[in-house]
C-alpha cells in the first residue's frame, strides 16, 4: 500500500510502477472507485463491512495517492479522490440496522453484531490515517464523519 507511495519515484525509474499498481487497482478499484459499489443497491444504506472497509481505506487510498495527476485510464487523480471520498463517506456512515459498521451509540459492528476489538479498532486506525492524510485538502473527510471517529 503506502510503500508504493513512498517508493513511487524509484519504482517508476525502474519501470516497475505499473507492475505494482495494477494488482492494487484490480483489488480495490472494483469496490471503491465509484463505478461499481457506489452505483449498486448494495450501498443504498450507509455503512459497509468493517473489515473490507479497513482494507480498502488503506489500499485504495494508497493507490490514489500513488497516481500522478493525470491518473489512469478511468480518470484523473482528482476524479479518483472524489470517488474515494464519496465511497468512504458512505462506507463509514451510521447504520441503524444490522449493517457492519458504526452504530449511533459509537459501537462498531462486524458480522452483524458487536465483535469486540477484532474489527472496530483496526477500522478506526485506518480511518484516522485517511483523515490525517486528507485533512486540509479538497478531499478531507466530512466534519460529521470526523466527529464520529
Amino acid at each position: 500500500g503506502f510503500t508504493i507511495v513512498a517508493l513511487r519515484a524509484e519504482l517508476q525509474a525502474a519501470g516497475l510502477l505499473d507492475d505494482v499498481m495494477a494488482p492494487l487497482d484490480v483489488w480495490t478499484g472494483s469496490f471503491a472507485n465509484g463505478s461499481y459499489l457506489l452505483d449498486s443497491p448494495f450501498m443504498d444504506r450507509p455503512g459497509f463491512n468493517s473489515d473490507l472497509t479497513r482494507v480498502l481505506l488503506h489500499d485504495r487510498l494508497a493507490y490514489v495517492l500513488a497516481l500522478d495527476t493525470q491518473g489512469d485510464d478511468r480518470g484523473t487523480q482528482a476524479a479518483h479522490f472524489g470517488a474515494f471520498l464519496r465511497w468512504v463517506t458512505k462506507a463509514l456512515g451510521l447504520n441503524t440496522g444490522q449493517g457492519n459498521t458504526f452504530k449511533p451509540d459509537g459501537v462498531c459492528y462486524a458480522h452483524q453484531f458487536h465483535y469486540g476489538n477484532a474489527y472496530g479498532i483496526y477500522l478506526l486506525r485506518e480511518a484516522a490515517r485517511a483523515a490525517y492524510l486528507l485533512h486540509r485538502t479538497p478531499y478531507a473527510l466530512p466534519a460529521d464523519l470526523l466527529g464520529r471517529l
